[in-house]
Formats: C-alpha cells, sequence, structure tokens
C-alpha cells in the first residue's frame, strides 16, 4: 500500500467499525491504531451484500441519486489498485484529465449540499459592498478551481469596476478560466498560480493589498490551516475581509469518492484536525482569531433549519493604512493593479519594487513567441504546443525537467490524452512519470509512431 492512501484505508476501517464490520478493540478511532494493536472483523465478507446489491439498495431509497450512486460503484471497484500505486486514483475521477463527466452527473442530480447556495448569497453580498465602496475593491480568489464562485463575482466586478484574482495552485485551471475570460471580454481578471501553504509574496501575490479574498472549501484541504490563514491575513489590507464559503457538516460517501486524489488527505496531517477535513464553528473561529482576524461571524443555518454549509467573515483588524494613489499615479509605463503593492517610501522618494517571482508571473501571461522552433522536430514541436495549451507556460528549452512546466497530476492525465489524440498511440501517465524532459517525451512519442507504423507494414514485435 501506498503510504499516501494510509488515511483513507485508516477512515474506511473507522467506518466499518462504526458499522458493526470490525471491531478496534480499545480504540474508537482507526487513526489511532498503534503498532502491535489488534483488530477483528465482526463480520464474514460472505455475509456483505456485493456492490451490484448495494448499489439496487441505495438507488431504491434514493432514487434521484442513482447517477451519483453508479458513478461511485465504477470509482470504488479500482480501490485495490489505486491503493497499491498501480494507477493514479485521479484517472479514475478526472478520466484524461477532464472534469467533464463529474459536471455530467451533478447536471444529472439534485444540489448535494448547500454549498452552491451560498456562492450566490455571498455574490449577492459583494455587489452590495461593491456598489457602496468609495473606490474600486481588490478581490483575490484562493483555489478557484472549476470556478464555482469565480464567475458570478467577476459579473459584480467588471459591472461596478474593481480587480479580480483568479489563483489555484493548477496550472489546467489557470489556463482554462483565462480561455473563459477571453471568450466573455473580462478585462478586470488577473491570473496566478499560487500555493497558499506557501510564500505568498514569493508567488506574486502582493501583501496588505486585498480587500476581500474568497475561498470554497479549499483551505481545509490543506495540511496546515493555521498557517494558510496566517498567509491570508498578510495579503490583505487592514479592514478587508477573509470570506470561507465552508462546508460544516460531511457524509462519509464524499470521502470515499474524492478520497482517491491523495491531496484530500493533506488534514491528516494537520496539528487542528485528524479524523475529519471538516473543522467545527468553534475551531474555525480559534484558528481564524490565532492567525490575527477578528469579529468572526457565521451565516449559516439556526436550530429551525439546520444546514451543512456556511459563509464565514473574519476581518483583518482595521486601521489607518497609507494611502499611496497618488504615489503610484507617478509611476510610467505600468497598470495600477501591478505596481500599487510595491510602492516603498524612502525619504521624500518612491521606489517600485517587483520580486523576480512577480516578473515570472506577468511574464507567463503574456509568453514570448518565437522560441528556437527551427531547431525542433516536429514532434517536439506539436509536443511543446500540448504543454503550452494546458499549462500557459512555452517551453524554452527541451531538456529542462517538464515539472519546470508547472505539469502537475492533473496537467499530466491532459496531456496524456491530447498525446494519443495528437499522435495516435498508446500513452499513459506512467509513461509521462517515467520521463525527466521535455525532450524524453518527444523520443518516446517517436518511438511509439515508428513501432506502429512497422506493424501497419508487416513488421513483427519482438
Amino acid at each position: 500500500m501506498t503510504e499516501a492512501y494510509i488515511p483513507f484505508v485508516m477512515l474506511l476501517l473507522s467506518w466499518l467499525c462504526d458499522y458493526g464490520h470490525v471491531d478496534l478493540k480499545e480504540r474508537t478511532h482507526a487513526q489511532d491504531l498503534l503498532d502491535g494493536d489488534q483488530i477483528s472483523c465482526t463480520k464474514n465478507i460472505a455475509d456483505c451484500m456485493e456492490l451490484s446489491q448495494a448499489l439496487a439498495v441505495a438507488a431504491e431509497k434514493e432514487e434521484r441519486y442513482i447517477p451519483f450512486f453508479e458513478r461511485f460503484a465504477e470509482i470504488a471497484k479500482h480501490y485495490a489498485e489505486v491503493f497499491e500505486g498501480k494507477t493514479l486514483g485521479k484517472e479514475f475521477l478526472y478520466p484524461n484529465g477532464s472534469y467533464q463527466q463529474l459536471f455530467e452527473m451533478y447536471q444529472k442530480i439534485p444540489e448535494m449540499n448547500k454549498v452552491r447556495l451560498y456562492a450566490t448569497v455571498f455574490t449577492e453580498i459583494l455587489e452590495n459592498l461593491v456598489k457602496n465602496s468609495k473606490r474600486p475593491l481588490k478581490i483575490l480568489e484562493i483555489g478557484a478551481g472549476t470556478g464555482l464562485v469565480t464567475w458570478k463575482a467577476v459579473k459584480v466586478i467588471e459591472k461596478y469596476g474593481g480587480d479580480y484574482w483568479f489563483t489555484d495552485i493548477g496550472a489546467s485551471f489557470i489556463e482554462k478560466a483565462k480561455a473563459v475570460a477571453k471568450e466573455r471580454g473580462y478585462y478586470s481578471m488577473e491570473f496566478c498560480k499560487s500555493d497558499v501553504t506557501k510564500n505568498q509574496w514569493e508567488q506574486g501575490i502582493p501583501e496588505n493589498y486585498f480587500d476581500i479574498i474568497i475561498s470554497c472549501n479549499v483551505i481545509q484541504a490543506t495540511g496546515d490551516m493555521q498557517n494558510s490563514f496566517c498567509n491570508c491575513h498578510r495579503a490583505l489590507r487592514k479592514g478587508g475581509f477573509c470570506v470561507l464559503l465552508q462546508t460544516m457538516d460531511g457524509h462519509s460517501v464524499s470521502e470515499m469518492f474524492y478520497g482517491l486524489t491523495p491531496e484530500w488527505w493533506n488534514y491528516y496531517h494537520d496539528p487542528l484536525r485528524k479524523y475529519s477535513p471538516i473543522m467545527s464553528r468553534e475551531h474555525f473561529e480559534t484558528t481564524l482569531r490565532n492567525a490575527g482576524f477578528c469579529d468572526v461571524h457565521f451565516l449559516e443555518g439556526n436550530v429551525e433549519l439546520q444546514t451543512d454549509a456556511a459563509l464565514i467573515f473574519a476581518q483583518k483588524v482595521t486601521g489607518n493604512a497609507e494611502d499611496k494613489a497618488e504615489a503610484v499615479q507617478k509611476i510610467d509605463g505600468y497598470e495600477n493593479r501591478y505596481v500599487s503593492a510595491y510602492i516603498s517610501k524612502s525619504g521624500e522618494d518612491y521606489e517600485l519594487v517587483i520580486p523576480e517571482s512577480w516578473k515570472k508571473r506577468y511574464a507567463l501571461s503574456k509568453p514570448k513567441t518565437g522560441a528556437a522552433a527551427g531547431t525542433q522536430s516536429a514532434t517536439e514541436q506539436q509536443l511543446c504546443k500540448i504543454i503550452e495549451h494546458i499549462t500557459g507556460i512555452q517551453v524554452g528549452d527541451l531538456d529542462a525537467s517538464i515539472y519546470s512546466y508547472d505539469i502537475d497530476s492533473l496537467c499530466g492525465l491532459m496531456m496524456c490524452s491530447q498525446i494519443k489524440s495528437e499522435f495516435q498511440i498508446e500513452y499513459s501517465i506512467k509513461d509521462l512519470l517515467s520521463s525527466t524532459t521535455v525532450k524524453e517525451i518527444a523520443d518516446m512519442i517517436d518511438q511509439r509512431i515508428q513501432k506502429n507504423a512497422h506493424v501497419k507494414t508487416g513488421g513483427k514485435e519482438k
């Protein structure tokens, strides 16, 4: 079993214990098991329902959710090979690196929680804030992903003015969002690849800059929520709000579904959590206050109307921050949104300070053309186009590590799908991971193409 999925198996054992299939002896949670502890099965596996039977029972009880049950049953068949490291879990959850199957499934079933409802509520609150603000507001979305919150919120910013920063740890999400923004004519948006658990300044995220930070079920997926909230606090200007659109009560089936992504289990190593990615209201408030926030408020259900989600508002302590708007206007050749956070006063002069990471972020958003294509083979040129399409980064060095082009596991699945389609060869995520450079990938593609041609002309494979 691979180490990444040990938390998943421990959670499965806990659930089996809850349903009377396993006895953990003196332990309440499987996550607390130590070397030498014993567990016993209290029911014979032969007495358990087959997957098809369980699917039929679930469908009978909740007919409206049959598409979800069917998708879950299909994924569950592959648990063993994923746990053993034979296949990436994301291959089954996001075939070819695409969310399309999930989108289609969710379109066929009722809402499974109130998160989408609260996303609409946030948009209404945002419009009220933006409309009544004396100046354009700067919004940062952390882990924007597929854009559940993004596109409704951006409509508000486009209507009243301001800046909306779309950030995510996955380059593929950013490139898709750029395409949507271009198609819809949204010019208020900035894009930045960012990991909220790491130093934001070094990733191109300015400090003491944003009026509102919004995050939808993202920070809970990090391995250190306290540190993530501290990073959010640094990025906000005084009086700014950190807004969390947060699931407050989940179901085990969600973890059995999305648990196939190793990142889901980051919470397992968080000192604040161990048994679930979901924190209680009290823990949220304590953690936010420890990160420097004040006036923590929860917009959620009440005793009469319980809900499984909430909007959490936490404000950075207010104060009279120095107004540097006039100084920004004195800087020629830059747009206000790029430099306003980097003006520092030195005597009577103002100095523009832009870190290397910021230059890189801006350069990636507008890649140069005319890289050394003449020295590349046809395969290398086509492969570079695939990488650029998925990540938005132009390939300048074929011998550089593939990871220098922000190719994560989801981008990798998308690459494999496009390589198979473009070159008409078999190519898996394991093939991709066995290569270290773009050139090595291109060489493997050429070998597969030649092998296919050899077979088609009557040659024999050994």
